[in-house]
């Protein structure tokens, strides 16, 4: 079954591709007698390398301590010199779409009965074409929409990711940069570093995961 879906994904991503233009063109000459033969030879290649790139991999494998449910310790300041606020939430991980992806779900424990909690969603994997880790992210304090890129070190266990936001008082982009540290099976960090109003980077977030136990 997992073959038959691998060889289904790999035709639709194909189609999609000769629909786009990005394969042929309706432009092209017509191609000699028995042509057809040899197109239907590359897209059969095409159809192997794309279900090899599909494949999760080491770099997913990287990604499993994250996995499970956490107790979070939040720590954030919105410019350097303020005093740092100090909140807790939990955190859910899990792989979805036959390992590829992890979705992240968060939610921060409201202080008082008539405050809203803070909800957010993230998707984290590793994108084989670009050879790089791609994560996105989306919450109720907000209407945009965050993409960050990046790469591990030698380790495996520490993840950098770079993205860019709108600042919300000048309207201008800024450069986002997120570290993950895995620590062990039990505990983990992300810390969340931003250019303040001098044009110096600060650490603007910290979230300490704890596993629960």
């Amino acid at each position: 079954m997992r073959g038959r879906t691998l060889v289904f994904g790999a035709t639709v991503a194909v189609a999609m591709l000769l629909v786009t233009g990005q394969v042929t063109s309706q432009d092209k000459p017509a191609k000699p007698p028995g042509a057809g033969q040899e197109s239907a030879g590359e897209m059969g290649a095409m159809m192997q390398q794309w279900a090899k790139y599909a494949q999760p991999g080491d770099h997913h494998a990287r990604l499993q301590p994250l996995v499970g449910q956490w107790n979070m310790t939040v720590r954030w300041m919105m410019t350097p010199g303020q005093p740092v606020q100090e909140h807790t939430g939990t955190g859910e991980y899990k792989w979805i779409l036959g390992g590829r992806y992890l979705l992240e779900k968060i939610r921060g424990n409201p202080e008082t009965e008539d405050e809203t909690p803070f909800e957010g969603l993230g998707i984290l994997g590793y994108d084989n074409l670009k050879e790089k880790y791609v994560a996105m992210w989306i919450d109720n304090m907000t209407t945009a929409i965050s993409t960050f890129e990046g790469t591990c070190d030698a380790s495996g266990k520490v993840i950098t990711l770079v993205g860019e936001d709108t600042d919300p008082m000048t309207r201008k982009p800024k450069k986002v940069r997120s570290v993950l540290r895995i620590v062990d099976e039990d505990k983990w960090v992300s810390e969340t570093y931003c250019h303040g109003p001098d044009g110096k980077k600060f650490k603007a977030l910290e979230i300490i995961y704890a596993r629960k136990k």
